[in-house]
């Protein structure tokens, strides 16, 4: 019977065969069935150098969900290794958003990925380390909620100044810190 729905079928992409892709070699896995496409891409990326390393595509949000391979998060670039900056070139990143203190800018720079434009946008801006609040002992996350409250009363300026860097980028924009919790 020719008509009957197969159930789902699965192809798997590379985002340069995707009209309007500007991500290099992303894969995408499209489910189709009972009448419904859906497009799913891998949240999280290996990386031999870079920890924490995502796509911030696929969250459901106000007025539908955001676009994969536009924006991106990680850590800090300084320890990438020659195969993960070979994968950011790839994937067509063009700006590069560092947010970590200006010290460990200099201390420990970012590896050069081609094409990409460098930013310095420390989020912590005139807070001293040592006045930040987060309680190191706990492995719950949820400390951090007292280090992101310092850093929207302290640092507006520079969250606006990070958000039009990654909007104005472009194509897709990396942006980090040390940890990749920012």
């Amino acid at each position: 019977d020719g008509d009957r729905d197969p159930g789902f079928l699965f192809l798997l992409w590379k985002s340069k065969d995707i009209p309007g892709s500007t991500s290099g070699y992303r894969f995408f896995l499209t489910l189709k069935g009972r009448g419904t496409i859906k497009m799913l891409a891998c949240r999280r990326y290996s990386m031999k150098g870079i920890a924490n390393f995502r796509d911030l595509g696929g969250y459901v949000c106000q007025g539908g969900i955001t676009r994969w391979g536009v924006f991106f998060r990680s850590t800090s670039l300084h320890k990438a290794e020659p195969e993960d900056i070979w994968k950011l070139e790839q994937m067509g990143i063009c700006s590069i958003l560092d947010l970590r203190y200006p010290d460990e800018q200099r201390q420990m720079p970012d590896r050069e990925v081609k094409g990409a434009v460098w930013h310095g946008v420390s989020l912590m801006g005139a807070i001293p380390v040592e006045e930040i609040h987060v309680n190191d002992t706990v492995a719950d996350t949820r400390t951090l909620i007292r280090m992101y409250r310092q850093m929207i009363h302290h640092s507006r300026d520079r969250i606006a100044e990070a958000v039009r860097l990654m909007t104005e980028a472009e194509g897709p924009a990396l942006f980090h810190c040390a940890a990749g919790k920012d």
